[in-house]
């Protein structure tokens, strides 16, 4: 859905994705419900790309404090997340 695309274009669910990312809780109790917020928002930027440079610092914000996680799961979209938000803002630099 944001595969080369303006993520403005589709603001109801960027704003969705990016509430529910900021408003999850790492250290909960169910595994499940965590990597299900963390799979969407992980989809949100890997198709958004360099795009995803806005939210990058937010990211790295929210993600960085809970790289101490208690599943083991939730700790590797964490460090995905943290190398991806590098990735971007590099990419952008090159540009």
């Amino acid at each position: 859905m944001f595969y080369h695309r303006d993520p403005r274009r589709a603001q109801p669910l960027v704003d969705q994705l990016v509430n529910g990312f900021n408003s999850v809780d790492f250290n909960g109790e169910s595994t499940f419900a965590i990597s299900q917020v963390l799979c969407f928002y992980r989809a949100f930027y890997e198709e958004l790309g360099w795009r995803f440079e806005p939210w990058a610092d937010d990211m790295i914000a929210r993600a960085w404090p809970e790289i101490g996680c208690e599943h083991d799961e939730v700790r590797s979209y964490i460090g995905e997340m943290l190398a991806v938000a590098e990735k971007a803002k590099v990419s952008l630099q090159t540009q």
